[in-house]
């Protein structure tokens, strides 16, 4: 949903296919008036730790299968595809684009569509390839939208039509591999036998999702996704998607460590942590297990001090987090980003405002219409995908 839909009146599309490629799986679903009626997962062979050639074609070969299991279900058959690309496979950016003139002036389509034009063709200006292994591949804008306006100074909710003196827009904008996306493309067009598709990122789908079902409550927050091989964090200021960071440390390569500190399995060490949030591992076992998890609590919080140094310093963030991610996963990071050191971080020393996207979904609207086979992350975002004007 763009800024300048905003506020205005939507109708339902029929079935709209949604496709979230992770650092290491794979979602597929069926949107259906907003609602999701079916979805199918697959662990990828490879993970963004790996190589982009590998990574890439584990990518194409384990969207081939989830898309295979959406074919073979009884579900409507989407009219279109959106695919979410995720960390390393775009790079996001902001732009500020300002107009200012001693007499009013007209707001209209033309002077948007111009200034964002030349914003686009400067973002995009002599960029190296982001995957300089893939032969004589090039970049693809991916998403080119107007996050806020402010006409003198103001911030308004539709600019278009409006005289002003002064005009400020923010401006976000993506790209990504050309070659990726059209391997990725040609999967979709061969498995579904639909050409309607739409690329769009992890970082900006979140913010999306969110933007539609918190409006006007909240204008600072971030959201974290450590679900992955990566944890995920987009940064939102003055209800606009301002930074992303990204680094190698998800609970999927946790999970892989633990077991590996422990002499245990990834399978096993799933059970060992659910005995833990439960409190019902004997003693000695919670104090082998908590002095491992310390270790894995040092490393997630170096690189989660890193990304924040960087947010603190280009922007002003409220205390507000929102975990995206499974329930194993939002737990560890709960318990994580509750570490007292954090404390110094936050706004008048107070511990961060921690909430899950399925609570926040477990008391909305969406509750009644949400599929639980699948992630909170498609659930939220189904019924922004699903409108169009």
């Amino acid at each position: 949903m763009s800024f300048f839909s905003r506020g205005k009146k939507e109708k339902e599309s029929l079935v709209v296919g949604l496709i979230a490629i992770g650092s290491g799986g794979i979602e597929a679903a069926i949107a259906q008036n907003g609602a999701i009626v079916f979805s199918a997962k697959k662990d990828l062979t490879s993970s963004a730790r790996d190589s982009i050639e590998n990574f890439s074609t584990a990518i194409y070969q384990g969207l081939t299968e989830v898309l295979t299991e959406l074919q073979k279900s009884s579900a409507p058959k989407p009219t279109a595809y959106h695919c979410i690309l995720p960390a390393p496979l775009f790079i996001n950016g902001i732009k500020t684009l300002e107009v200012n003139k001693d007499q009013p002036f007209l707001v209209d389509k033309k002077l948007i569509d111009s200034l964002m034009a030349e914003s686009v063709k400067s973002f995009m200006a002599d960029q190296t390839p982001l995957f300089t292994q893939f032969t004589g591949d090039t970049n693809r804008l991916i998403e080119n939208d107007i996050f806020t306006a402010e006409l003198n100074g103001y911030r308004v909710n539709d600019c278009l039509g409006q005289k002003t003196k002064s005009l400020k827009l923010i401006h976000g904008l993506s790209y990504g591999s050309n070659k990726i996306m059209s391997e990725i493309e040609k999967t979709i067009k061969a498995g579904t036998q639909q050409e309607n598709i739409r690329f769009h990122t992890f970082p900006a789908t979140a913010f999306m999702g969110l933007d539609a079902l918190l409006g006007n409550d909240r204008d600072d927050y971030l959201v974290i996704d450590a679900g992955g091989e990566f944890t995920d964090i987009a940064v939102v200021h003055d209800r606009a998607l301002v930074t992303h960071f990204s680094f190698p440390y998800g609970f999927n390569f946790m999970r892989r460590s633990l077991a590996e500190s422990l002499g245990s399995t990834p399978a096993d060490v799933v059970s060992t942590i659910k005995l833990y949030f439960q409190n019902k591992l004997t003693d000695d076992a919670r104090v082998k297990f908590e002095a491992v998890v310390a270790k894995e609590r040092k490393a997630w919080l170096e690189y989660f001090l890193a990304a924040f140094n960087n947010i603190s310093a280009t922007t002003f963030v409220f205390p507000t987090i929102y975990l995206l991610g499974d329930e194993l996963s939002t737990l560890f990071i709960q318990d994580f980003i509750r570490d007292p050191a954090l404390q110094e971080l936050v706004i008048n020393k107070k511990y961060f405002n921690l909430s899950t996207v399925a609570a926040l979904l477990n008391l909305s609207p969406i509750k009644s219409t949400m599929f639980t086979g699948a992630s909170p992350f498609l659930n939220l975002v189904a019924p922004v995908f699903s409108k169009s004007l």
